[in-house]
């Protein structure tokens, strides 16, 4: 440093390359000076340079620097840093167990290893070896090691044992999931007394694509022969359509290319391509519900459906963000108000999203009540000379006594109703799409309403709306508070592991450009010697290599360590779970395919695992000729976001809605019992008689008697053509109790009268 700092120093003031490598020299320094030089620091230092000029003076630094691997602190550091993180997880579990013991709760993983266990003990094993005649376990490819040691004892146990799983689909390795786990129970099936079938038919896609799929896949998995990859497909051709699209996606940046994705849809419903109605095999034109778009990202995912609202195009997402909509919004400022009178901040956002009202204008009302001698929070919730009250800010004071008494639920269905909410909402766009959304919105919270209230139960805790207000508070931040999927017409927008076990006509795959990424400096559990089936849970272990260089990501000893035995291996794990991954999308489509791909960046790494860019064509249009001989209708087009808009229909006609009535009314009920009425104020308008007088003996409970003979009434009338003999009605009267109190041909009678 003291040898190459003067030389920078004097040519600080040439070039802004060397003035910015001095900014990093001194501050560097000054870091190490502090003892506080971060093992990042150093590698930036390794790979940061001068003008041209000076570069021999800093080279010495930069070696010095890029030693940094060999630094005998940094192995201390990462050590200690282990020791730490793991005693940290160790007392967090600890104190986990504790608290699941104190409240009584269990979780998912304590149920399998306390079935583990139990399955141990000789009195459950006899029991399930004599009355056990069948395991089935579907998904067998997501496994986990503890499951396959359950697996594994219960099939000791049962007569007959059915595994049901693709190993070609195994892509939830970041769960836990180990693909290695069902290979090596599949070779072992001889040992263990079974045999492999291979289901050989493809009954979702039409022949083009699966054609496409044994193209791409038939030799791309390890220790998979084509045969057990390949399929034969089931279905019919469509003749004349599409099956594979290309888009090519224009534009400098990811919200571009968002924008012509999104004009792809709208060209897709525009040009009114055909899709088979799955159940009946007739063609029919394409709607967006038909139509799904797989991301890699949540966030991705988020960015789609937020570029496609603009767009006035209907998507449906479990995305998270439904506290954030307006009519929540509208809402939680109710029940924020209900629950704290003083909450003006509620009493605006009511104002001007109730009423769709112009921040100036309830603004000036607000400032101008302010200048009056009344209360603050008095305002629009009672009304004086000039100023009115809001009718559900008064609604929301008159239902704040019994607020106390109500449960959360009760309390946000009675808001919600006495508010008028769902009608204010449905009234803020003339679009029954968007008015459908709105009014499942307001469902799925009172599905958190729901949820809350049984976490409460099950905690032992008071349900309150104040809680309420502070789960749902919490929830948003988390990022829990998942929009609903809602049954209307809307493009589906999820991630490409989301979209497993799912199934669309039309399919869409973005990311394929993206980058390959490994989990080798993430935590993994791992066998320390050669799997056994035998015994899954036997010396695993949990690696786990930390990142020591922050944000930098060119880092010299990370490459070298990429190179390693376990760098090579976790590497060649991502490529082939990336495989699988891209297998699970492909295969999602029914009867069309399409490939979003940025136009500047076509291929990446994630395509290039199974060579996808060499199967496809490079004219334009015309049939993509697969090497099996079957022909692919393909078409590739160039998108941007001027290519193609959804026609928007504007309403015609008049909107009426009804008047919400501001106070509750007593409405007169919906059934009345006459023997029942006390203390009405009648006269005999009308006498008819029917039947005559039947002579009723005791009985100790009247309104049985009366049930009786009502549903001797009620039984003969059902019927026109089948009226109630003597016998049916001594059935019914003994099948009551009371054949003692009157006399069944009399009541016979009396009910052929009434017919």
């Amino acid at each position: 440093f003291e040898h190459a700092l003067p030389a920078i120093q004097a040519g600080a003031a040439t070039t802004k390359v060397t003035a910015n490598y001095l900014a990093l020299l001194e501050d560097t320094l000054k870091q190490m000076d502090g003892g506080n030089l971060t093992w990042g620091g150093w590698n930036k230092l390794s790979t940061a340079a001068p003008a041209a000029g000076l570069k021999p003076v800093a080279q010495p630094v930069a070696d010095v620097a890029a030693m940094v691997g060999q630094h005998p602190r940094l192995r201390a550091d990462i050590r200690d840093y282990l020791v730490r993180i793991f005693a940290l997880a160790a007392d967090a579990l600890a104190a986990y167990a504790d608290l699941k013991r104190q409240v009584g709760a269990v979780d998912f993983t304590d149920q399998e290893r306390s079935l583990l266990d139990i399955l141990d003990e000789p009195s459950v094993a006899q029991t399930l070896t004599e009355e056990l005649d069948l395991v089935m376990v579907d998904e067998f490819q997501d496994t986990s090691p503890i499951q396959l040691a359950l697996f594994l004892k219960l099939a000791g146990f049962a007569r007959q044992v059915v595994w049901v799983g693709d190993v070609k689909q195994a892509i939830y390795g970041f769960r836990g999931s180990d693909s290695a786990l069902m290979k090596s129970v599949v070779d072992a099936l001889p040992v263990l007394g079974g045999a492999k079938s291979v289901l050989p038919f493809s009954y979702r896609s039409r022949p083009a694509l699966v054609g496409l799929v044994n193209e791409v896949f038939g030799s791309a998995f390890a220790g998979l022969e084509p045969a057990e990859v390949q399929l034969t497909p089931k279905r019919d051709e469509i003749a004349g359509a599409i099956a594979v699209h290309d888009w090519m996606l224009d534009g400098s940046n990811h919200e571009l290319h968002l924008e012509a994705l999104a004009s792809g849809v709208a060209q897709l419903v525009n040009q009114g391509a055909q899709v088979v109605e799955a159940g009946t095999n007739i063609l029919r034109p394409l709607r967006l519900g038909d139509i799904a778009i797989l991301a890699k990202s949540n966030d991705t995912v988020k960015k789609i459906a937020a570029c496609f609202r603009r767009r006035r195009i209907a998507t449906s997402t479990a995305q998270p963000g439904l506290l954030l909509r307006p009519e929540i919004v509208l809402a939680l400022a109710c029940l924020r108000r209900l629950n704290d009178p003083s909450d003006t901040l509620a009493t605006a956002e009511i104002v001007s999203l109730a009423d769709c009202a112009e921040p100036e204008s309830w603004l000036t009302n607000r400032l101008a009540w302010l200048d009056t001698d009344a209360p603050a929070s008095k305002w629009k919730e009672e009304g004086r000379e000039g100023f009115e009250a809001h009718p559900i800010v008064a609604t929301l004071k008159d239902l704040r006594a019994q607020a106390v008494l109500l449960s959360p639920s009760e309390a946000v269905a009675e808001t919600l109703m006495r508010c008028g909410i769902a009608r204010r909402v449905i009234q803020w766009q003339p679009d029954s799409e968007q008015a459908r959304l709105r009014l499942a919105n307001l469902d799925q919270l009172a599905a958190l309403v729901t949820q809350y209230e049984d976490e409460c139960h099950s905690g032992r805790q008071a349900a309150t709306l104040s809680g309420l207000l502070l789960w749902l508070q919490d929830l948003a931040a988390e990022g829990l508070d998942a929009m609903p999927q809602s049954g209307i017409d809307a493009v589906q927008v999820m991630t490409h592991h989301g979209a497993k076990g799912l199934e669309w006509p039309v399919v869409v795959l973005c990311d394929l450009a993206s980058d390959v990424r490994d989990r080798l400096w993430g935590i993994q559990a791992e066998p320390k010697a050669t799997f056994d089936v035998h015994r899954p849970l036997h010396d695993r272990f949990l690696r786990y290599w930390p990142w020591a260089f922050g944000a930098q990501k060119n880092v010299p000893l990370a490459d070298d360590i990429a190179l390693s035995p376990t760098g090579i291996k976790a590497r060649d794990n991502a490529v082939e779970e990336h495989k699988r991954l891209l297998y699970v999308s492909m295969t999602r489509a029914r009867d069309m395919l399409v490939l979003a791909r940025p136009a500047k960046k076509a291929v990446g790494e994630w395509m290039a695992t199974v060579s996808l860019d060499t199967v496809l064509p490079a004219a334009d249009t015309g049939p993509m000729v697969l090497k099996s001989g079957v022909a692919v209708p393909f078409a590739r087009t160039v998108l941007s976001g001027a290519s193609a808009d959804l026609p928007q229909t504007l309403p015609t006609g008049d909107l009426t809605w009804f008047d919400h009535a501001v106070a509750l009314v007593d409405k007169l009920p919906l059934t009345v019992s006459p023997s029942s009425l006390e203390g009405i104020d009648a006269r005999v308008a009308e006498s008819v008689v029917i039947g005559s007088r039947m002579e009723v003996g005791d009985v100790e409970d009247r309104s049985v008697l009366g049930q009786a003979i009502h549903a001797c009434l009620a039984a003969d009338l059902a019927s026109d053509d089948c009226p109630l003999t003597v016998g049916d009605v001594l059935a019914i009267l003994q099948r009551m109790g009371v054949a003692e109190a009157v006399d069944a041909s009399s009541l016979h009678r009396q009910v052929g009268a009434v017919r």
